[in-house]
C-alpha cells in the first residue's frame, strides 16, 4: 500500500513538472524566457492598466508601449558609442505597433504583441549604430531614414487577413509607418510655425538624405535654412549634429505626409522636393 502511494505521488510530481515546463515554453516568446515586467518606477496608468498579463503584451497606452519597448530592447552592436534616441523616434516605433493593432488588414484575433515594437526598436538602433561606426560619428542617433529597416524586422510578424495577404507585408508596413510618423508629427510640431518653411520649399528647394550619410554631410545645408531652423527650435534644443539631423528629417517627412513635399525613396535614401 505504501509503495502504491509513493508511486502515485511520483506520478503527480511528474505531471506537475510537465505542466510547468509547458507553461514556461508557452510564455518564452513573450520575453526571452521570462515574463515581460514593467519598470517598478512606472505608474499603472503609464502601462494602461495592469489587468493581467495582456496589458503587458498588448499595452493599452502609447506611454505603456514605449515604456516596455525601452525596458526590454537590447543593443545588438558592440560599439561603446553613446546612444541618444529622440523621443519622436521612440514614439513613431510604438505608434506603428498600435496602428497595426487597429488595422483591418491585420488579423486581430492573433493580436500584435509589444514584441513587434521591441524587435523594430532594436533593428532601428542597429541600423543607426552601423552608420555611426562606418562614418566615424561620435554618437548613435536614429533618424527617419533608419526606419526603412523596420520592413525587414516586421516581415512575418503580422498575421494578415485573407485579402491583405495578396498585397503582402511591404505595402501595409509603409502605410502603418506613414500613419505613425504623421501622428507623432502632429503631436510635436506646431502647424503655425510651418508656413515660412512651406513658402521657402515652394521656391524649388530640394534635399536628399540617407541612412548611410554622416550628419556633417548635410548639416551645413540644413543650418542655412532659417525657416527650418525656426521649426527645429520648437522641437529642440538639439545640441549635437546627429540630433539636429534627426529632427530635420522628422520635419521633412511630416511635411511630405501632409502633402507639402514630394518624396522619392530608394531603400534608406530619401529625396524631398517641392
Amino acid at each position: 500500500m505504501e509503495e502504491n502511494s509513493a508511486q502515485d505521488r511520483s506520478i503527480q510530481i511528474e505531471r506537475a513538472q510537465n505542466i510547468w515546463s509547458s507553461f514556461e515554453r508557452s510564455i518564452e516568446p513573450l520575453a526571452r524566457g521570462t515574463h515581460i515586467l514593467p519598470d517598478p518606477s512606472l505608474e499603472f496608468s503609464d502601462i494602461g492598466g495592469l489587468d493581467g498579463e495582456d496589458s503587458l503584451v498588448h499595452p493599452k497606452s502609447l506611454a505603456g508601449e514605449m515604456a516596455i519597448m525601452e525596458q526590454e530592447a537590447r543593443r545588438v552592436g558592440a560599439s561603446s558609442l553613446p546612444l541618444r534616441v529622440p523621443d519622436f523616434i521612440k514614439e513613431i516605433i510604438s505608434r506603428f505597433t498600435m496602428e497595426a493593432r487597429g488595422a483591418p488588414e491585420v488579423n486581430q484575433a492573433s493580436g500584435v504583441s509589444v514584441r513587434v515594437s521591441i524587435n523594430n526598436y532594436e533593428t532601428v538602433l542597429a541600423n543607426a549604430e552601423k552608420r555611426a561606426v562606418s562614418c566615424g560619428e561620435t554618437e548613435i542617433v536614429p533618424r527617419i531614414s533608419d526606419l526603412h529597416s523596420m520592413f525587414a524586422s516586421t516581415n512575418g510578424k503580422l498575421e494578415l487577413e485573407y485579402g491583405a495577404e495578396q498585397e503582402g507585408d511591404g505595402s501595409l508596413v509603409d502605410r502603418l509607418l506613414g500613419r505613425a510618423v504623421k501622428g507623432a508629427f502632429d503631436e510635436h510640431v506646431d502647424a503655425s510655425t510651418l508656413e515660412p518653411l512651406i513658402e521657402y520649399l515652394g521656391e524649388g528647394w530640394g534635399l536628399a538624405v540617407s541612412d548611410t550619410m554622416p550628419s556633417a554631410s548635410y548639416l551645413e545645408g540644413i543650418s542655412s535654412i532659417e525657416a527650418l531652423k525656426d521649426v527645429l527650435d520648437t522641437l529642440g534644443p538639439f545640441e549635437s549634429p546627429g540630433l539636429m539631423v534627426a529632427a530635420a528629417e522628422f520635419v521633412l517627412e511630416g511635411l511630405h505626409l501632409h502633402d507639402k513635399l514630394n518624396r522619392r525613396r530608394e531603400g534608406g535614401r530619401l529625396s524631398y522636393m517641392s
